[in-house]
């Protein structure tokens, strides 16, 4: 003899029967089970219409909810705003441990609360270069900063400040490799322009990532190859920390290459970008201050 399985109808009908003959009653929105009889009301709905920031980017499509960023620029495309994100350069790397605004992967000092963001630059639009110290020839085009001009030598470009024991990022695109010994770089100097440390990818041959140092006690430059691209359309990292000795790292892709030169240890100074015989655009200037 085969079974009738019970359908959805028949179940419902059981509870209600059941509900009669034990008087338990079913009332609408009542969880058997549960202490009240009642279900949690549903979470408030957000605000289509709030801006808590004020900079007309209505919440629900702000990417820096809290901090004024009517721009909206976001250079790395993750879901944070340049504004607000603790590695503005870095796609996704806002863990912060030490809770001082500045993201684990660009601090210098990751368990140490020490760090404040101070400069952040991806080059939108030439009032952000005003007043700063260059030489050569530089402007703000496309979102990028250019240099066209690859016979020029040794052209720089600094924000005119001095920033106090600084770790800085730039991001630099080589359009063009315009000899055997183009070479692109960023640095640090003491104040008054004396000392200096850098951090630059250098071809000649075999291309190398070379920190450089001129301190009080002597000078010195420390090289190793350079495995990534250094060719027409490369792009670049660099960082220099001086927290310790001068720290260099170069970055390409998911590639670090890191070397270190001798320092006096941490000062207050300029934050310069350089190229040698090369045209290339700077993408993004990033600096930290360690108090």
């Amino acid at each position: 003899m085969s079974t009738k399985r019970p359908t959805a109808l028949d179940v419902v009908a059981a509870a209600l029967l059941f509900g009669v003959v034990t008087g338990c009653s079913f009332q609408p929105g009542h969880v058997p089970g549960s202490d009240d009889g009642s279900v949690d009301a549903p979470p408030d709905a957000v605000d289509p219409t709030k801006d808590t920031d004020g900079d007309g980017v209505l919440d629900l499509a702000d990417n820096c909810i809290a901090i004024t960023n009517a721009d909206q620029r976001n250079f790395d495309a993750d879901a944070v705003g340049d504004a607000c994100d603790p590695c503005p350069h870095l796609m996704n790397m806002n863990a912060d441990g030490d809770g001082d605004g500045v993201g684990d992967a660009c601090d210098p000092q990751p368990t140490v609360a020490a760090e404040t963001r101070v400069l952040w630059t991806s080059f939108h639009e030439a009032a952000e270069i005003t007043g700063w110290n260059h030489y050569g020839e530089f402007a703000v085009s496309g979102g990028k900063l250019v240099h066209p001009n690859g016979a020029e030598p040794h052209p720089s470009i600094a924000p005119n400040t001095q920033f106090q024991k600084a770790y800085a990022a730039a991001g630099i695109h080589l359009t063009t490799n315009a000899s055997g010994s183009s070479g692109v770089g960023l640095c640090t100097d003491t104040t008054g322009g004396s000392l200096y440390y850098c951090c630059e990818v250098r071809e000649g041959g075999t291309p190398q990532v070379v920190a450089l140092s001129n301190y009080s006690s002597g000078g010195g430059s420390s090289g190793v190859n350079w495995t990534g691209t250094f060719a027409a359309d490369s792009r670049f990292q660099l960082e220099v920390n001086v927290l310790g000795a001068n720290k260099c790292t170069a970055r390409q892709s998911t590639m670090a290459v890191t070397t270190s030169s001798g320092s006096d240890g941490p000062h207050d100074g300029l934050v310069f970008v350089y190229l040698d015989y090369a045209v290339a655009e700077v993408e993004y200037l990033f600096v930290v201050e360690t108090m």
